[in-house]
């Protein structure tokens, strides 16, 4: 496991507020928490910079959309006020001392370009400016490009899902393969990594020596599945520990990082505007940006009583993290549930107390009582049982302002259709371009009354239904496991590494 140790200070209680400020954070008491990282920030051994700490603060749950739009103005005049103090930062400890942005700002049906690219601006000028050095020729001495793929401490299962297929099957005559994973990690990576000519790299220390440990290998070009899903991920690429670094869908759009050179993106996916939205320049495959094997088959059959539910009725599926329940998703499960008083609606939440706490308020509050206990809410189960579950979904939901990735292609893996709503940002998109992928291009809906009429047909009429799960089930060999997949990682690959010899 990586160690980033605690800001290193005479004072104790400097250090007992900047823990129970990350405590607080953590338990979204934001208000309480802001004030103790201030506290901690004036004490004479105190960092300035903790003071800034609270933009990074974002609530999983917002009770309406006007409480989102307060939000997002707040955040934008303090990382103004921020950016107008030149705040004075050590890189070294910037996993601990600085702030990203949240993870959540995606849910929230905008583009995050502009606030993203702020939140770098802050950060950019305390890292190095030197890149590492590339080998003269510049291939390795084998004459392959070599290639690294960074995998996170605790995101160790989405990497290997997303990624693992397509390190596998990349051609090692043309490529060198260096996996930078945890050394904890290592072990369980190799059972899914399993093709000669990769090399795993454990990583372990400070930030400054995986930083160093990284540059050693030279690798040409680094691929970033996530950037900003927690604080390592985030600064890494600040560090630019390879000439070309390239992020994709795993970071749900833009970086907003400068040194992020490339995102790695869909013509499936993205609108003819799409490099609008992006820091990075954007790079579209001719294919799906994921090589995904499809789901086996259940080992045992599975019915509805195994999870409580009713023995009829449509049962519309939201396997979607609690942050993606955007206020704006409430009216139409209302509008659906009017529609066919028939169906039941299964949601998916995290662990995070508070923000299940919220949701359930809101949603009792904007739906009535009478349509509210037809929700059935789970926790996030272990794989197999969430499968399970899954496969007894009549179809799925999309949150209207964030499409599904991973959930998508576990639904059609069943043959089991997934209502999107078209948009203009990738992460709107992604179901829309798997369909498009499949040739079902027209099963994506544009407006929000197709929507509400698909998901409602879906639900009640069962023909319907079945028609489509055929439909999906004849064409999802063109989403699981395509060579075109790899070949077009291939071609990208080539071209950006080709640069480098201009």
């Amino acid at each position: 496991m990586f160690s980033s140790s605690l800001p290193q200070q005479s004072d104790v209680t400097s250090l007992r507020f900047f823990r129970r400020a990350a405590t607080l954070a953590h338990e979204e008491d934001f208000s309480s928490s802001a004030h103790l990282y201030r506290a901690a920030s004036r004490l004479p051994s105190g960092k300035s910079v903790w003071q800034w700490k609270p933009l990074g603060f974002c609530p999983t749950v917002f009770p309406d959309v006007t409480t989102l739009e307060h939000y997002w103005q707040r955040l934008h005049s303090g990382l103004d006020l921020a950016l107008s103090s030149s705040i004075s930062v050590d890189w070294r400890t910037l996993p601990i001392d600085g702030f990203f942005p949240s993870f959540h700002l995606p849910h929230h049906n905008r583009s995050c370009k502009t606030v993203r690219e702020k939140f770098c601006r802050i950060f950019a000028s305390a890292f190095p400016h030197a890149l590492p050095p590339v080998p003269i020729n510049p291939y390795n001495n084998k004459g392959r490009w070599r290639l690294g793929f960074h995998a996170l401490h605790g995101h160790e299962g989405g990497f290997l899902r997303g990624t693992a297929g397509l390190i596998n099957a990349l051609d090692k005559k043309r490529f060198d393969i260096f996996v930078f994973v945890p050394a904890v990690s290592i072990e369980h990576c190799k059972r899914t990594i399993k093709s000669e000519g990769v090399t795993f790299v454990p990583l372990g220390g400070s930030f400054e020596a995986v930083v160093e440990q990284v540059r050693r290998t030279s690798c040409h070009l680094l691929y970033y599945r996530k950037v900003g899903s927690d604080a390592w991920s985030y600064f890494f690429p600040f560090a630019r520990c390879a000439p070309i670094q390239v992020t994709s869908y795993g970071t749900h759009g833009t970086s907003g990082v400068n040194t992020v050179d490339y995102f790695l993106s869909s013509t499936y996916v993205e609108p003819e505007n799409g490099q609008d939205y992006y820091t990075e320049k954007l790079f579209t495959l001719n294919a799906l940006p994921t090589y995904q094997p499809r789901l086996p088959r259940l080992a045992t059959p599975v019915s509805r009583s195994e999870f409580n539910l009713p023995a009829h009725g449509a049962l519309y599926f939201c396997p979607h993290r609690t942050s993606k329940y955007h206020p704006g998703f409430d009216p139409i499960i209302k509008a659906i549930a009017e529609r066919d008083p028939d169906g039941h609606f299964v949601l998916l939440l995290g662990h995070d107390e508070k923000g299940r706490k919220l949701l359930h308020e809101r949603l009792k509050q904007n739906l009535g009582e009478t349509i509210y206990k037809r929700i059935y809410f789970y926790s996030f189960f272990p794989f197999e049982k969430y499968c399970r579950l899954l496969s007894l979904a009549t179809c799925l939901l999309d949150s209207p302002v964030y499409a599904g990735g991973l959930t998508s292609f576990d639904a059609f893996s069943y043959g089991i259709p997934e209502v999107t709503l078209s948009g203009s940002l990738h992460v709107q998109n992604f179901t829309t371009g798997i369909y498009r992928r499949m040739g079902l291009e027209h099963l994506p809906c544009a407006t929000l009354n197709e929507y509400l009429d698909r998901a409602v047909r879906l639900g009640t009429e069962p023909e319907y239904r079945h028609s489509v799960s055929l439909d999906i089930e004849s064409r999802s060999n063109t989403i699981f496991g395509t060579p075109e997949v790899i070949s077009e990682h291939e071609r990208f690959f080539e071209s950006v590494c080709n640069e480098l010899r201009l």
